[in-house]
């Protein structure tokens, strides 16, 4: 397991670590490292932004037409995920899939690309019968599904590219396997290549390969021969001989972006030196051959994009919530100075699940796209530790210390499209994670011997075992939005916190619309017999979001929001009493995960705060920069 300080992990970005490269790689990184500290960038690349705001969807399952004019992505907002086209020179959407569209069938669509002649787009698709490889024209003609991954015993397709000659798309199988006892489920994964004529199948890559698999994105050269493709390292697929050569790798994150038009290029994202930059690497025969040209640098908040013809079309976050620290009174007079930064945005996972450990001692938070889990000294800045999750794990749901301080509880996400997430270990002496079981409930609380996962649904508190015997519920709900006791509180899905000792149950009840009359409330269940205390009634319009326990048990506190008002920090003791408030602060960034976390001494608070922004952007001019040079 790689995991340093973050100091060491950016000192071996910038030398370039080499280790586990070929010849070919480590010439290449040294190249890539000499045009760094030389700051050689390539002239004439234009950059352009087309789009700024919040409707702009699926960074990773959005792709663009060669031609530059079409953006097709999946349209979360109209209810299912339908497929929709962006025109990118009138903003005007339309769709493809669902109501309103030549395809009103229900389902989602996750990933895909367009033909190399941009009159059709290849997609998965989840409907009733489970995934499927679906192709349509871009004006939602002749929908028809070409491939079902069920055929090869997979359960999920994911797409990648077509063959120059549109006869064939690249896509990954996902297939998992049965649970076991102990709720370890295995997946596996092929790279393959498929036809449209007759759907039949050429494995490229086997999961076994390492245990890594395309995280990002995968691409064809142009006469396809070839395959490249990045999980944190960048690899080229030679498809007549299998083999498979490493052209970057290390501590730094590349991400494939595409061939150039001629195949003698190949564009991708790296991070060396700590800052993402776009590179165009010289290639020939599946191989690197000269210098590698550094295209643009600090292109701060890329998340994803390709290569489109002559152009390079990319979806950057240009402001994010930043992970913020703050001195605040415990006997709730409010702040004692100005917020400052623990890190700076930059991505919309920075800082994301902050939890304090329960000595005071560290501040734990979880960074980046893949994610990393970063330990920060609480009172030293200049102590940290940062660890890379396993593969295949690229998200996290939830970070919880264990009592003593010395390891952490992580439920975290898989590459695969279904999302399963399973429960990590790490122990921090070591830097080593521990396998444990899958968490069929996501980001919900598990207690500390990995046994039990609690979740809150429209039936009330339920109970899952992780050893898979069985499930119930130690509260159960009078009904969706039906005012429960004698406080007034309507019973709706919210926040939900486990206390330090596993003995009890925080709930947010957020009824909405459900009932008028009924109001946001925090209560506790006692897990030893179910009784529920409602310790706390909001007022007329308050939401109440993200729970969180002092490390001692005494006190819960939540993030309260208002209507044209500034977001709030409160405490209230976990026995019902006076509540008091802690700190007032503009767009602190809560729902189900806090958002925030309490210093075990009451005197700090950690939060995430501030507006994110997407933009479209686009690079022009890229062949006739890279044949200049």
């Amino acid at each position: 397991m790689r995991w340093s300080t973050l100091a060491a992990a950016l000192a071996l970005g910038a030398l370039g670590c080499t280790e586990g490269l070929g010849q070919d790689g480590q010439r290449l990184a040294t190249a890539m490292d000499d045009a760094l500290s030389a700051g050689i960038e390539a002239d004439g690349v234009m950059a352009t932004r087309l789009f700024s705001g919040a409707d702009i969807y699926s960074p990773w399952i959005s792709t663009f037409s060669r031609d530059g004019r079409y953006q097709a992505f999946t349209h979360w907002s109209s209810g299912d995920g339908d497929l929709a086209i962006r025109d990118l020179t009138t903003g005007s959407i339309r769709h493809l899939t669902g109501e309103d569209s030549p395809n009103p069938g229900r389902g989602f669509a996750m990933g895909n690309r367009f033909s190399s002649d941009d009159e059709q787009i290849a997609f998965g698709w989840w409907g009733e019968d489970g995934y499927v490889l679906n192709v349509v024209g871009v004006d939602g003609s002749g929908l028809r599904t070409a491939f079902d991954p069920k055929d090869r015993g997979a359960d999920e397709v994911v797409v990648y590219d077509w063959t120059a000659d549109d006869t064939e798309v690249l896509a990954g199988l996902v297939t998992w396997e049965e649970p076991t006892d102990s709720g370890y489920q295995g997946m596996g994964f092929e790279l393959v290549a498929v036809s449209l004529a007759d759907g039949s199948v050429e494995v490229l890559l086997p999961f076994n390969a390492e245990g890594r698999i395309p995280a990002n994105r995968a691409f064809y050269s142009p006469d396809g021969r070839f395959v490249a493709y990045s999980t944190n390292d960048l690899f080229v697929l030679d498809r007549s001989s299998g083999r498979r050569s490493t052209l970057l790798g290390g501590p730094s994150e590349e991400q494939v972006l595409g061939w150039s038009n001629d195949g003698e290029h190949l564009l991708a994202l790296s991070d060396r030196g700590g800052s993402p930059s776009v590179w165009a690497l010289p290639m020939a025969n599946g191989e690197s051959r000269g210098d590698p040209v550094l295209v643009r640098g600090d292109v701060y908040g890329f998340m994803a994009g390709h290569v489109a013809g002559d152009r390079l079309v990319y979806h950057v976050v240009s402001e994010a919530p930043e992970l913020l620290v703050v001195d605040i009174d415990p006997s709730g007079r409010g702040s004692l100075s100005e917020p400052s930064r623990v890190i700076n945005g930059g991505s919309f996972w920075d800082g994301e699940l902050a939890a304090w450990s329960p000595n005071g001692e560290s501040l734990a938070y979880v960074q980046g796209n893949p994610a990393r889990l970063v330990i920060r000294a609480a009172r030293n800045d200049n102590h940290v530790q940062v660890f890379d999750l396993p593969s295949p794990y690229a998200g996290v749901y939830s970070v919880r210390w264990a009592p003593d301080s010395r390891s952490l509880v992580i439920s975290a996400r898989s590459l695969g499209t279904q999302g399963t997430s399973r429960m990590l270990n790490l122990r921090l002496e070591s830097g080593e994670f521990e396998e444990g079981p899958i968490n069929p409930a996501e980001g919900r609380p598990v207690t500390h011997d990995l046994r039990t996962v609690y979740k809150v649904d429209t039936g009330g508190v339920e109970r899952i075992s992780l050893a898979g015997s069985g499930q119930d519920y130690v509260w159960t709900a009078p009904g969706l939005g039906v005012v429960t006791g004698p406080e007034g509180c309507g019973w709706g899905r919210g926040g939900i916190a486990l206390s330090p000792s596993d003995d009890r149950i925080a709930v947010t009840a957020n009824p909405g619309l459900q009932d008028p009359s009924a109001r946001n409330c925090i209560g506790v269940v006692a897990l030893a017999d179910g009784t529920m205390n409602w310790v706390h009634r909001g007022a007329p319009g308050e939401l109440l979001y993200g729970l969180e326990w002092s490390a001692d048990g005494a006190f819960l506190h939540f993030l309260v929001r208002k209507p044209d008002s500034a977001d709030e920090v409160w405490a209230i003791p976990a026995a019902g009493g006076e509540p008091r408030k802690l700190f007032e602060y503009e767009n602190i960034v809560g729902g189900q995960a806090p958002g925030f976390a309490v210093h075990p001494d009451g005197d700090k608070l950690v939060f995430r705060a501030g507006e994110e922004n997407h933009e479209l952007w686009v690079m022009e001019g890229l062949e006739e920069v890279l044949v200049r040079r």
